[in-house]
């Protein structure tokens, strides 16, 4: 079986408009889903209680399959990756509807890109290629959001990695180098965007560490291990980025984790497990352990490859790759517990494999 792996720092918006909803008239609520099958974009809509529109709003052709993408903050573009063509396409988001159009294209000078990420304040973006085995790091221009290759890059890894992450601060960049089985960590100059290997870097993370997540309040990173059973967690050290293992670490979860999604109050953490059809729900206590939720597993379509919340943490959605449909669960405020909405999953085009949203 093809595994995918693909990263979990993500955060969902909700819009008032979805499954029985009504109106809207802003970007801010949107769910967009690749699907590498179909090689589009589709734009869903997402109502007040997190539910999904039955059908997509919009769909954007993309030309060849794609592999992962990010939005910047500020809502105005979109950056894909497409591993065959080796380049980053720059999209314009409109302002009112979300809608994507094509702006241009970024050659990367890499082959096979597989990760992408962006810091919170959309200033510096960075790829990762396993054919190539680097870094590649661009400073965003502000207005026509092109992007210009940092000085210095692209930075050496020793082999290709499947996840990068950046922490909230924007002062520390984290990549799962799965053939390595260990996390690489570097800190960022916040002027030029620049990488600088952490002191004790790499951090020894399982077999094949595939997906990170870092936790909203920057304490912990957690990575998942595709070839076991297992979520790898770490403490970060505040002031150097250095990981420290969390006592317990690893936690067993279902079979061949794949995504990661962390709520905004990192205090629960949802995994898809990708060859057991289901996502596992965490919390997190103060030392960074988890413990799994009762009822927890919940079955999902086949082959989970995705999971992302919704900001106001209302909602959790699943991308199923083999089933093409997304599943959608109402998130308990108080437990983290999932239940399944009255329309429990949405049809796709083909092969969901990533999805984001504005904030």
């Amino acid at each position: 079986m093809r595994r995918f792996w693909v990263k979990a720092t993500l955060f969902l918006v909700a819009l008032t408009f979805g499954c029985g909803g009504g109106g809207g008239g802003s970007n801010s609520n949107l769910l967009y889903v690749a699907d590498s099958g179909a090689s589009d974009i589709a734009i869903y809509k997402i109502g007040s209680d997190g539910s999904l529109s039955s059908s997509a709003a919009s769909t954007q052709s993309t030309g060849n399959a794609p592999i992962a993408f990010v939005i910047r903050p500020d809502k105005k573009f979109l950056y894909l990756l497409r591993s065959s063509n080796n380049d980053i396409q720059i999209y314009s988001i409109d302002s009112k509807t979300g809608a994507l159009t094509f702006s241009s294209s970024v050659a990367t000078n890499t082959t096979s890109p597989k990760a992408i990420t962006i810091n919170s304040a959309g200033t510096f973006l960075y790829i990762a290629s396993s054919g190539s085995t680097n870094i590649s790091g661009y400073s965003v221009d502000s207005s026509s959001g092109g992007l210009t290759a940092i000085s210095g890059s692209p930075y050496t890894l020793p082999a290709g990695a499947s996840s990068l992450a950046i922490a909230p601060s924007g002062k520390y960049l984290y990549a799962a180098v799965t053939d390595r089985g260990a996390i690489y960590g570097y800190q960022i100059d916040s002027s030029s965007g620049g990488l600088t290997r952490i002191v004790g870097s790499p951090f020894s993370a399982g077999i094949g560490p595939t997906a990170l997540a870092i936790a909203p309040n920057e304490s912990f990173v957690y990575v998942t291990d595709n070839f076991s059973t297992r979520i790898y967690a770490f403490s970060i050290q505040s002031g150097s980025g250095i990981l420290f293992t969390v006592v317990g670490s690893p936690f067993s979860v279902g079979s061949n984790p794949a995504s990661i999604a962390i709520d905004s109050s990192s205090a629960h953490l949802y995994v898809a497990n990708q060859n057991s059809s289901t996502v596992g729900a965490y919390s997190i206590d103060s030392q960074g352990t988890l413990s799994q939720l009762s009822g927890s597993p919940y079955s999902v379509g086949t082959t989970p490859v995705f999971v992302a919340l919704s900001p106001s943490g209302n909602a959790l959605y699943v991308a199923n790759h083999s089933s093409n449909t997304i599943n959608q669960f109402q998130v308990s405020s108080s437990t983290g517990q999932l239940t399944a909405f009255s329309t429990a999953t949405i049809s796709t085009t083909s092969g969901p494999i990533w999805m984001s949203v504005t904030k």
